[in-house]
C-alpha cells in the first residue's frame, strides 16, 4: 500500500510537470504563427468587402448611365419637340404613350416627369399630364416660395444637376431638342428617386456586421453627413475599420465601418481536420507526459521508499481521509437544502399536509403560527450569495415569528413563506427581512391567510403582484382570462373553444417551462378576477395548474374552472359586453381626429387584443376599425369644406387626421368619388 501511495503521487506530479510545459511550448508556437497569419486574413477580409463596394457603386453608377440614354433618345426624337407638339391635340396622347415606356429601362427609374420651360403643364411617367403646382405640393410637400425656387431651378437649368429635397433624391437634365430654332435649353427631365432606394441598391453588398457612413452622388451626400471620406482602409479602434472606395468614373462614394475580428476569421478558415488533429496531438503531448514520468519516477521511486519513514505514509492517508469527509459533509448539506427546497415548494402549491411536514421532520420545519403571509424577490446572483442570504433571513426566527427561504422553480426568484402569531411579531419579521435583502430591493407580497393550507393563493397573489408590476407583461394572459370570463358568463363555449384555439395557434409547442409560466399568470388572474366578482374558486384545481407541462391540459383545466366559477346567466349577458362596446366606439369617437389613433392604440388603452376590438367595432358599426374611423374623418372633411370655406385643403387635411395631404385627397376621392377642391 506505501508503495501504491508512493508510485501514483509523484508519478501524477512529475506527469503533470512534463505535460504542461510541452503543452505550453506547443501553444505558444502555435500563437505565434497564427498572430501573423491574421493580419493577412484581415487585409484579405478588407480587400474583397472593397471589391465588393466598388462593385455596388459601379452599379449605382451605371443607372446614372441609363438616365442619361433616356435623355439622349428623348433629346433625338422629334414627339417631344415643341414645335411638333403644339401641332396637335392628340400629340400629347402620343407623347405621353412613349414617356411611360422609359420606366423599364432601369430598376431606378421609377418616378420622372417632362417640364418645358415657361410651362406650368408637366408629362409624368404615370401616363398623365399634371400642373406644377398640384405635382410640387403632392410629391415633395413644397408649397409657396419653396415650390418657386424649385420651379426656377428647373426652368434655368442649364447642366445636369443633383438634388435633394427631404427624404427624395432628384435627376435633373436639361434638354436641347436637336434642329430647333432656339439655341437654348427647351425643357427639362427629372427622375424622383426616395434616398431609400439608392441605399437599399447598395445594402446587398454591404460587408457581414458592416455599417454605411455616407453615400455620395457627385457633390451631393444622400446618406450620412461625413461628405467625401479618403478612399481606401483605415483603422479606426479595436477591431473597427473604415472602407471607402468611388465608382470607376468616380461619380458614386461608398463609405462603410465594420468589424473584422482576427479570431473568428482564422476560426473560420481553419478545415475541420485540422482540429482532430489538434486533439490527437494533445493525446499525444499527455502520452509522452505519462512515459516520461514513469521513467523518471523508478529511480526515486526506491530510493523513498528506503529512507522515507513510516510515518510521513500515515499523514498522507490521514489527509485524504479528512478531505473525502469534507466532501461527504458538503454533499450532505446540498442534499438537505434541496430536500428542504422540495418541501417548501410543494406547500406554496398547495400541498401542506401535518403527514408531509413531519414524515421529513429533521429539516426543522414548523407551520404552527396563526397567519401566513408570501413574498417574493429577486435572487441576488450565484449560488453563494442565494445561500447567504437565505441563512441570514431565517437566522433571527423565534417561537413568535419564523422566515422560510427557498428558490423557486419558474423565475430566479426567492420565495420568503412569513408565519407569525401577532403584528408585533410581523413588524419584526419584516424588518428583518428588509435588513437582509436591503431597502432598496423589489419584494412583492402576497395576501395574508390564516392557515397552512391556503399558503399557495398568497403565493400565486404574489406573482400577480410581479406580473402587475412590469406593467403589460401579462397583458395578454389577462385579455384572455377576460375574455373566458365573459364567454363563459354569456354561455358561450363555442367563442371560449375559439378563444383556446388561437391561443394554442399562438403558442406553438411551448416548453415545459413555458406551460408553468403561463399556468401561474393564469391562476393569478383567475384569482385576482374572483377576489373582485366575490366568487370562490376550487383552490386545489387552480393549485395543480401549476404542475401541468401539456398547454393543452393546461387550457381545458382552466376552461374548467372558468365555467365552474363564473357558470352563464341571463342577467349577466349583453350588460357589460354592451357598455364595454359603447365605451371603446365613444373612444374612437372622441379620438378619430388625432393623426396617431389606430388600432393598437384603441386595443393598450383597454388593455385587450386588436382582434376582440376589431370584432366589437364590426359589431357596433358593421364596418372595420379602419373603414369606420375613415368614414368618421371623411364625414367632417365635408362639413369642413361646405361650411368652413376660408380653410385650404391642406388645413383640413391635418384637423381630420392626415399629416399628408396627398393621402388625404386620395381618401377623399375614394370615399366622395370627387377631389375635396371638386366638392367644394
Amino acid at each position: 500500500m506505501k508503495r501504491t501511495l508512493m508510485k501514483s503521487g509523484l508519478t501524477k506530479k512529475y506527469t503533470v510537470a512534463f505535460y504542461g510545459i510541452m503543452l505550453l511550448l506547443a501553444a505558444g508556437l502555435t500563437m505565434l504563427m497564427l498572430y501573423f497569419a491574421s493580419e493577412k486574413f484581415v487585409n484579405y477580409e478588407l480587400s474583397s468587402i472593397m471589391d465588393a463596394e466598388t462593385q455596388a457603386a459601379n452599379d449605382v453608377e451605371m443607372q446614372h448611365g441609363v438616365m442619361r440614354d433616356v435623355v439622349t433618345q428623348i433629346r433625338a426624337s422629334s414627339e417631344y419637340r415643341p414645335s411638333v407638339l403644339n401641332t396637335n391635340r392628340y400629340r400629347d396622347i402620343e407623347l405621353l404613350n412613349d414617356f411611360k415606356r422609359f420606366r423599364n429601362y432601369s430598376p431606378l427609374i421609377e418616378s420622372y416627369f417632362l417640364l418645358y420651360n415657361n410651362s406650368n403643364r408637366l408629362y409624368t411617367s404615370e401616363g398623365y399630364i399634371s400642373y406644377y403646382e398640384f405635382y410640387a405640393s403632392s410629391t415633395f410637400g413644397l408649397t409657396g416660395s419653396d415650390a418657386d425656387d424649385l420651379y426656377r431651378l428647373i426652368n434655368d437649368l442649364k447642366a445636369e444637376t443633383i438634388c435633394k429635397i427631404g427624404k427624395k433624391v432628384l435627376f435633373l437634365f436639361p434638354v436641347r431638342f436637336v434642329n430647333e430654332e432656339t439655341d437654348f435649353e427647351n425643357a427639362a427631365i427629372c427622375f424622383i428617386l426616395p434616398d431609400s432606394t439608392l441605399i437599399n441598391r447598395v445594402i446587398p453588398f454591404q460587408a457581414r456586421g458592416g455599417e454605411l457612413i455616407s453615400l455620395n452622388l457627385g457633390e451631393v451626400t444622400v446618406y450620412g453627413t461625413d461628405g467625401h471620406l479618403p478612399i481606401g482602409t483605415s483603422h479606426e479602434e479595436g477591431n473597427t475599420y473604415r472602407v471607402t472606395t468611388r465608382s470607376e468614373n468616380g461619380f458614386v462614394s461608398l463609405s462603410y465601418r465594420l468589424s473584422v475580428s482576427r479570431n473568428e476569421l482564422i476560426l473560420s478558415a481553419l478545415p475541420a481536420w485540422l482540429y482532430i488533429g489538434i486533439v490527437l496531438l494533445i493525446l499525444l503531448v499527455a502520452l509522452v507526459g505519462v512515459l516520461f514520468g514513469k521513467m523518471i519516477i523508478s529511480p526515486i521511486r526506491s530510493l523513498v521508499v528506503k529512507y522515507i519513514s513510516p510515518s510521513d505514509y500515515i499523514r498522507d492517508e490521514l489527509e485524504e481521509l479528512d478531505g473525502l469527509i469534507s466532501r461527504m459533509e458538503a454533499e450532505n448539506h446540498n442534499s438537505r437544502r434541496l430536500l428542504r427546497d422540495r418541501t417548501l415548494m410543494a406547500v406554496l402549491q398547495g400541498y401542506y399536509s401535518k403527514q408531509l411536514i413531519e414524515r421529513w421532520g429533521f429539516l426543522n420545519l414548523s407551520f404552527d403560527h396563526k397567519m401566513y403571509q408570501v413574498a417574493l424577490t429577486r435572487e441576488p446572483g450565484n449560488e453563494k450569495e442565494n445561500e447567504a442570504l437565505i441563512n441570514r433571513l431565517e437566522a433571527n426566527n423565534t417561537q413568535g415569528a419564523t422566515v422560510y427561504a427557498c428558490k423557486t422553480l419558474t423565475e430566479n426568484l426567492l420565495a420568503l413563506i412569513i408565519g407569525y402569531d401577532t403584528e408585533t411579531a410581523y413588524d419584526s419579521a419584516i424588518e428583518q427581512i428588509h435588513e437582509a435583502i436591503g431597502e432598496d430591493a423589489d419584494i412583492y407580497f402576497g395576501k395574508e391567510c390564516t392557515s397552512a393550507l391556503r399558503i399557495s393563493a398568497s403565493y400565486m397573489e404574489a406573482i400577480g403582484e410581479i406580473d402587475r408590476a412590469r406593467g403589460s407583461g401579462s397583458a395578454d394572459i389577462h385579455c384572455f382570462i377576460t375574455r373566458m370570463i365573459a364567454f363563459s358568463q354569456e354561455g358561450s363555449k363555442e367563442e371560449m373553444a375559439r378563444e383556446c384555439a388561437e391561443l394554442c395557434e399562438r403558442y406553438k409547442n411551448p416548453s415545459a417551462h413555458t406551460v408553468r409560466q403561463f399556468a401561474l399568470a393564469s391562476s393569478a388572474e383567475l384569482a385576482a378576477a374572483a377576489a373582485e366578482k366575490h366568487v370562490d374558486l376550487n383552490r386545489e384545481s387552480l393549485s395543480s395548474l401549476a404542475l401541468l407541462t401539456d398547454f393543452n391540459l393546461c387550457l381545458n383545466d382552466i376552461t374548467e374552472i372558468v365555467q365552474t366559477a363564473f357558470p352563464f346567466s341571463e342577467k349577466q349577458t349583453g350588460g357589460k359586453t354592451v357598455k364595454l362596446s359603447d365605451a371603446i366606439i365613444g373612444f374612437i369617437r372622441d379620438n378619430a381626429f388625432d393623426p396617431d389613433l389606430d388600432l393598437q392604440t384603441v386595443a393598450d388603452q383597454f388593455r385587450l387584443s386588436g382582434d376582440y376590438i376589431s370584432t366589437v367595432v364590426k359589431a357596433a358599426s358593421g364596418e372595420s376599425f379602419k373603414e369606420y374611423l375613415t368614414g368618421l374623418r371623411m364625414a367632417e372633411a365635408g362639413r369642413l369644406l361646405r361650411e368652413e370655406t376660408q380653410l385650404t385643403v391642406n388645413e383640413v387635411s391635418l384637423r381630420v387626421g392626415y399629416r399628408k395631404v396627398s393621402n388625404f385627397i386620395k381618401k377623399f376621392k375614394d370615399v366622395h368619388g370627387v377631389t375635396p377642391s371638386q366638392y367644394r
